[in-house]
């Protein structure tokens, strides 16, 4: 039985940072967010823009074949201080270790 790292080995796996959340930004996470079960409460483009507004973001979109299966979003609190404040794997994608590579990806 593969590990998830070594069947995420399998793909070709990459992770795009986007600073700039714009209004499609907005919507894409929105809608990545309608497709995880977990989510209790659904998020909309007002709780969205009230928490990232006038702050430093970093969106990051993991893909696996070119197709979206992950996000991670956060913001600068401070100078000093980062919250990662929302993500998910998509169902299709979970075990394979794309939430430990955004992890670490963001922590850069």
């Amino acid at each position: 039985m593969l590990r998830p790292y070594e069947r995420a080995a399998m793909y070709s796996i990459t992770i795009e940072q986007h600073t700039q959340i714009d209004a499609d930004a907005i919507n894409l996470v929105i809608e990545l967010c309608s497709q995880i079960p977990e989510f209790e409460r659904q998020y909309n483009t007002e709780t969205l823009k009230q928490r990232l507004t006038e702050r430093r973001c970093l969106l990051q979109l993991i893909r696996v074949e070119g197709e979206i299966a992950g996000f991670k979003l956060g913001y600068a609190i401070d100078e000093q201080k980062f919250y990662s404040w929302l993500g998910a794997i998509l169902p299709d994608y979970r075990q394979l270790g794309l939430a430990q590579q955004l992890l670490a990806d963001q922590e850069q």
